[in-house]
């Protein structure tokens, strides 16, 4: 609020105003919704029912929504997506609108009281779920419609007929090997729809990476009633030996399933060669010895009966008269072998043995639990072989035996030290709710000196070192320097800058470095050294705890041809194609980023299933139409995606995954007419007030920006909040639309929470234009116009020179504002602080202290200020405090040729001592005016 005391006239009371702009806190609302018509008969044939959603959302706007069918036995038959283009908004706008959806009820439905659920999402990812176990619609009940079937009804689950697996034996100890399966699956009536392979090693571990999904579209003959498929699959290299399961999900139009679980047919065996990352070395902890299986089936890795708690070599199923035979070969020096086993077999009638260097070394046989054994090794190449063999007839127990830890201890340094295991957990990481500790176990050896110490090096999808942890006898959790156990802990950090988790979201790796002591020779394990005994073990994702799979995979940009055109008329539209992949949920929804030549943020472009031209969900082509701005700068533009699948998960690429191939997000731009290469100019913020006391309450601050935009209008703009240790405050932030304007004034309120940590406080803003040219001010970037304009403290407020004014003199209600006249004398109060006088006694005026004169062609207001107060200046204004270390009460002289407009503000000058003066020079005939302004 200002106040003003003019001469010549009464008090002039004058008014600042500003815009409050709101911030979209609230995800979108469904306020109605409705379905016609209100009952279908699914008798003869399919039938569509339309919905009809009128919605709202307060700032930002709806960005899209689904709507689900769910029969009466609540089992889910179809989704469906729209957004707010023509295709389903009918009327009224994002923030508030009409929309129509249309959906398919499949012949031979279940008749009954079917179910639309709703879920909304608006431009800020705030979501909002109806129907379920979520939020209740507005009118519940309107969601609901019935479905008529007075025919046959679906309630039968497709069947899977035959499997058979090609081939039935797999070798992957040289490298990847295909896998097709072959499937012929049934449908009664609505016609097989999707379905999925899920794969389990000969330990019964799920394997989630293996997961294939394939649908009607893959019909390789027949249809959906009776149809052939073959699905084909990549296993990778050294995958576990022994026999593999897999089990089915096939579902058909109308939702009926089944999971279907030791199928005849539905499994194959994978041997490989010895001494194979991940197999039979890795198994019994001696990764750097090639071991070899000999025998059908032959000894194979596995993790549920283990002496380290890890993982060990199992012997094959054998049958009677048979055996199975693993071989480990090594060179060295000498010294001994030392190794745990077991055996669950026949007593006295099938055995587990071991022959070394000499020949047979030792047997066991019956229930024997895990035994260590020692066997004396010569210098020079030597061969140890572990046996399980039956005898003619009869079993018991497990049928098998099992080694583990096997550790060469030499007589002279023969080798540096070896990595033989990493485990890091929790994987993945859910950061979003909070720093989250992770754990790197690792399993060492060395044959002579001992493992002094070590290093693990973690880093993040952008290949940021994050961190590097140090290890030695102090993080021995099991076994010794020649064969241990270490753990090693780091914290990965939620955001303390924008509002993304300090822990980039994605695939991150570790980096190991294992010194021997004495020598100190060392071993890398990494992308560029060693490889790890099982590739893949030093890898974990870190996500926003959303979903539970991979995230999609972009595989490809198809090229994107040069854009030549005169920009300055109006923007051009380019295509996009790309294929996506998501093996385990499917794609859901993406963004496409579009940056300018210098790297500026032009746009985002959302696109979903309605963009997929060929394939499905886990493996699609999409082709997206994205805008080139009008007064687009000429140069290399380029593309970026953010990419969620149904589970949530999500890629950014390539801020956390890399493009599979760099350089196909780049296309050239050609503007044959005018651009806009200015960046938008921040003119001035203003916050007020400049001090707040959080003590006892929370405390508004309010912030007005001022922006020009020469060309192509602002895109956005963005207000970011930091407290006194320059952590950034996520709730805070304020987004303002540009709307294309060509500047303008941008104002909010902010809430400064109760307790707020005291100190400087301080604003950052980055506002962008329409071709992507940007300007950022604050606390990383350029400064303000007006450096401390961004600022405020809080703390305890120091009563300003007006309050102390009023405290002096006991004013209280309307007496104690700064156009207060408690005397009636015309003094108001803010003039009776300038010039010392009482402003509860009437005085008439002096013309010592304030005087109004005409000298020459010059019309002069006169005053002189009390000379306890402290005098000072900013720009126009005079300021005057009293010591007490508030803020000072503010004024300047205000000149005008007319009495309701036109003033101007002046900085009063000095005259001498503490008297000053505004002057105005007036021609003959003329009228002038003059005031004194305050705040």
């Amino acid at each position: 609020m200002k106040n003003s005391f003019k001469i010549l006239c009464p008090l002039v009371l004058s008014l600042v105003l500003q815009t409050v702009q709101a911030v979209d806190t609230a995800a979108p609302l469904l306020t109605s919704i409705s379905v016609s018509p209100a009952s279908v008969d699914a008798s003869g044939g399919d039938q569509i029912i339309t919905a009809t959603l009128t919605i709202t959302d307060d700032e930002s706007g709806l960005n899209f929504g689904n709507i689900f069918l769910y029969n009466p036995s609540g089992t889910f038959v179809d989704a469906i997506f729209f957004n707010t283009t023509a295709t389903y908004l009918t009327s009224g706008t994002a923030t508030n609108g009409t929309y129509e959806v249309q959906a398919t009820v499949p012949q031979y439905a279940t008749p009954g009281t079917w179910e639309v659920r709703v879920f909304l999402r608006d431009n800020l990812n705030q979501d909002r779920r109806y129907g379920g176990t979520n939020e209740a619609f507005p009118n519940p009940g309107d969601e609901d419609f019935t479905v008529v079937n007075g025919g046959t009804v679906d309630s039968t689950s497709p069947g899977l007929v035959s499997v058979s697996v090609s081939p039935a034996l797999v070798d992957t100890g040289s490298g990847p090997a295909n896998l097709t399966v072959s499937l012929n699956i049934t449908d009664d009536l609505s016609g097989f729809e999707s379905g999925s392979l899920e794969f389990y090693d000969p330990s019964g571990t799920y394997r989630s990476d293996l997961t294939e999904f394939f649908y009607l579209t893959d019909v390789l003959s027949g249809d959906a009633l009776d149809g052939d498929y073959e699905i084909t699959l990549n296993l990778p290299a050294a995958s576990a030996s022994g026999l593999w399961t897999i089990e089915f999900f096939i579902r058909d139009r109308l939702g009926n399933s089944s999971y279907l679980v030791g199928e005849p047919g539905a499994e194959f065996t994978v041997t490989n060669v010895g001494g194979a990352s991940g197999d039979l070395s890795d198994a019994v902890d001696a990764t750097q010895y090639p071991l070899a299986g000999f025998g059908s089936p032959e000894w194979f890795f596995q993790t549920n009966t283990t002496y380290d708690g890890i993982d060990a070599a199992q012997s094959g199923a054998i049958g009677d008269n048979e055996s199975t035979t693993m071989e480990m070969e090594f060179n060295g020096p000498g010294g001994t072998l030392t190794f745990w086993w077991k055996v669950d077999s026949e007593d006295g009638f099938d055995f587990l043995s071991v022959d070394g260097p000499f020949g047979f070394y030792d047997e066991i046989s019956g229930d024997v639990d895990w035994v260590q054994v020692t066997v004396p090794i010569p210098s020079g190449i030597q061969t140890v072989s572990w046996t399980y063999f039956k005898d003619s007839g009869g079993s018991a127990g497990a049928d098998a035996g099992w080694v583990d830890r096997v550790y060469y201890s030499s007589l002279s340094d023969n080798e540096d030290p070896v990595l033989q295991y990493i485990n890091i957990s929790p994987n993945p990481v859910d950061v979003s709710t909070g720093d989250q500790t992770v754990t790197i176990t690792v399993e060492v050896s060395d044959d002579f000196n001992g493992v002094s110490e070590g290093y693990i090096s973690l880093w993040d999808p952008d290949d940021f070192d994050y961190d590097y942890l140090f290890f030695d006898s102090s993080n021995l959790v099991s076994g010794d320097a020649y064969f241990g156990t270490y753990e090693v802990s780091t914290i990965l950090y939620e955001s303390d800058f924008f509002p993304t988790p300090f822990a980039a979201l994605g695939t991150w790796r570790a980096e190991v470095e294992i010194i021997e002591d004495n020598t100190f020779n060392s071993r890398y394990y990494g992308p560029f050294d060693d490889p790890f005994p099982n590739p893949g073990d030093e890898l974990f994702t870190v996500g926003d705890g959303l979903g539970g799979g991979a995230a999609p995979i972009l595989e490809s940009i198809d090229p994107i041809g040069p854009v030549s055109a005169d920009f300055s008329a109006g923007g051009q539209i380019e295509s996009i194609s790309f294929r996506i992949t998501d093996s385990s949920d499917g794609f859901s929804y993406g963004y496409i980023y579009l940056y300018a030549p210098g790297g500026g943020f032009v746009s985002s472009t959302y696109f979903d299933g309605v963009s997929l031209t060929s394939g499905d969900e886990f493996d699609g082509t999409y082709s997206v139409n994205v805008s080139i701005p009008q007064y687009a700068p000429s140069g290399t533009w380029s593309l970026a995606f953010s990419l969620f699948d149904f589970a949530n998960n999500f890629s950014d690429i390539p801020f956390e995954t890399a493009f599979q191939n760099p350089g196909e997000e780049l296309f050239t731009v050609t503007n044959s007419g005018t651009a806009d290469t200015a960046d938008p100019v921040l003119q001035s913020i203003v916050v007020s007030p400049a001090a707040i006391d959080t003590t006892t309450s929370a405390q508004s601050i309010d912030v007005t920006l001022t922006i020009s935009e020469d060309l192509s209008g602002l895109s956005a703009v963005n207000l970011y909040v930091y407290d006194p240790l320059d952590t950034y405050i996520n709730s805070l932030y304020t987004f303002f639309p540009g709307d294309d304007q060509l500047g303008g004034v941008f104002s909010t309120t902010l809430e400064i929470p109760q307790g707020s940590l005291e100190g400087t406080w301080e604003f950052a803003t980055i506002i962008y234009d329409n071709v992507g040219n940007s300007a950022r001010h604050g606390i990383f970037w350029d400064p303000f116009p007006v450096p401390g304009d961004e600022e405020f403290t809080v703390g305890p407020v120091s009563p300003s020179t007006f309050d102390n004014f009023v405290s002096l003199y006991s004013l209280s209600g309307p007496d104690a504002l700064l156009n207060g006249n408690p005397d009636g004398d015309w003094y108001i109060n803010a003039l009776e602080l300038v010039l010392g006088t009482d402003p509860t006694v009437w005085d008439a005026m002096n013309a010592s202290l304030l005087a109004v004169e005409t000298v020459g062609g010059e019309l002069r207001l006169t005053f002189t200020v009390n000379p306890a107060l402290t005098i000072g200046s900013s720009g126009n204004f005079l300021q005057f405090s009293d010591g007490g270390g508030g803020a000072p009460l503010n004024l300047t002289g205000q000149t005008s040729a007319l009495l309701n407009s036109g003033w101007v503000n002046v900085l009063p000058t000095l005259v001498s001592g503490t008297t000053y003066r505004v002057s105005l020079t007036i021609s003959p005939g003329e009228v002038g005016f003059m005031r004194l302004d305050f705040n």
